[in-house]
């Protein structure tokens, strides 16, 4: 029996089940979160105050419904939260159709967490990257999967660890209503993927030192495990549609497989040959889906990864930018007609100059961005024009928050100032009203 074609066939119908009726346009939105303490910026470890504060929040209303042995994901509303491998803090927001309803549900967030934050004396920063520690000094939360996964991913790419226990970044989810219909929208973001990255870097400081490049979170996946990041290979070159993807996802080396309902850790050896002789149930797809890392994923739904963790407003701009993106034909169709005269290996070629600060590839980058704020601004709802003309204002003015900061820093303020703008507090929350 052909188990390969039996699975990339479930795999293309898994895909095609996330097709939407022809006018749905929700979001979803992911925000990563760094917990510090206020003095110092240093980190706040899992077993040293983030499990406390998860523990606390279940007294707001959030449940725990995983057999995880520790406290690592809690559920309210429809929303999740979790915890990356450094004890990053994410907030999953259940797919929504307006804006209204991302920040209403992002704001009760806030109104839960903040007090318990404030009665610890933490902060909560919306950064690319932690700003103080060396990665060997931030333990991993106790989750088997992260366990695994950094004894392989360690050996692939010098920055595997600083990706896991250090970054943070802001991520989008876009619905797709036909194969045509995904692979304009996938075809797009990948394209934009330099210009994104860009205009949402937000990683001023590496392990305690000011980035002179730009992109450090971009470095640092680039340099991560080549199996599993960057564009998807051949995102391009081609229609590449479900076929292409589950292609994509059986070729990878899944590190950990779903057998018998438990997490067995297999290494190098591709999902093809892993299950080579087993049909894959629906668990084994999502976990497989699960496992890479692109700039752009597809689970059900076409998740945008490229941004750095970024306060509000900011967050809720991306939302809008993507938004009048991917959910205004005029604009879809400009984009998608721009993508075409690119290689997959020229996008990657302009992420890599974008770090290294290649004048031509900054220009060429810098005019995407422009195109991009532009052709936003024209389409949006009048009341959201002010997130994309603050997008408008810090690309003029800055470039990025991560420009911004280093400015700051330059100047010999000090971090704190430097990094005020990402930290959570009341100021930085009510620049547009906090419900």
């Amino acid at each position: 029996m052909n188990y390969y074609k039996i699975n990339k066939n479930k795999i293309i119908k898994y895909i095609k089940s996330g097709e939407k009726t022809d006018g749905a346009y929700s979001l979803g939105l992911e925000f990563e979160h760094i917990v510090v303490y206020k003095e110092s910026f240093k980190s706040v470890h899992y077993e040293r105050g983030v499990e406390e504060v998860m523990e606390q929040l279940l007294s707001k209303g959030w449940t725990k419904i995983d057999d995880e042995p520790k406290l690592l994901n809690i559920v309210k509303n429809g929303d999740s939260i979790t915890l990356e491998p450094g004890a990053q803090l994410e907030l999953s927001i259940k797919n929504c159709d307006t804006i209204d309803e991302i920040k209403e549900r992002y704001f009760s967030f806030i109104k839960d967490i903040y007090p318990i934050l404030e009665s610890k004396n933490y902060s909560l920063l919306s950064i690319g990257y932690r700003p103080i520690e060396k990665i060997a000094d931030i333990p991993m939360i106790p989750k088997q999967r992260y366990k695994y996964m950094s004894e392989y991913l360690s050996k692939r790419g010098k920055y595997a660890l600083n990706m896991m226990k250090g970054s943070a970044s802001l991520q989008i989810s876009v619905d797709y209503t036909s194969e045509e219909d995904y692979i304009k929208k996938n075809r797009v973001a990948n394209y934009l993927s330099p210009a994104i990255s860009y205009l949402y870097d937000n990683s001023p400081i590496f392990e305690g030192n000011i980035h002179e490049g730009n992109g450090a979170r971009v470095e640092i996946w680039n340099n991560m495990d080549n199996d599993r990041s960057r564009l998807t290979p051949g995102v391009l070159d081609k229609d590449f549609g479900y076929e292409e993807y589950a292609d994509y996802i059986l070729e990878r080396p899944c590190i950990i497989a779903l057998l018998d309902s438990k997490l067995v850790f297999t290494g190098p050896k591709p999902a093809k040959e892993v299950y080579e002789h087993i049909e894959m149930n629906i668990e084994q797809i999502e976990h497989l889906l699960s496992m890479v890392f692109p700039d752009v994923r597809t689970k059900k739904y076409i998740e945008i990864r490229m941004s750095d963790s970024v306060p509000y407003p900011y967050n809720l701009s991306s939302a809008i930018l993507w938004k009048s993106i991917m959910y205004h034909s005029d604009n879809l169709e400009y984009f998608y007609s721009e993508s075409l005269k690119s290689t997959t290996a020229q996008i990657e070629t302009l992420r890599e100059n974008l770090i290294t600060g290649e004048k031509e590839a900054i220009k060429a980058i810098t005019k995407m961005v422009e195109t991009l704020l532009m052709r936003a601004l024209d389409v949006v709802h009048p009341e959201e024009r002010k997130y994309i003309d603050i997008l408008i204002e810090l690309q003029k003015n800055h470039i990025n928050l991560a420009s911004y900061s280093k400015e700051l820093l330059k100047k010999e303020k000090s971090i704190f100032e430097a990094l005020a703008i990402d930290v959570l507090s009341p100021k930085n929350l009510n620049i547009f009203g906090m419900n």
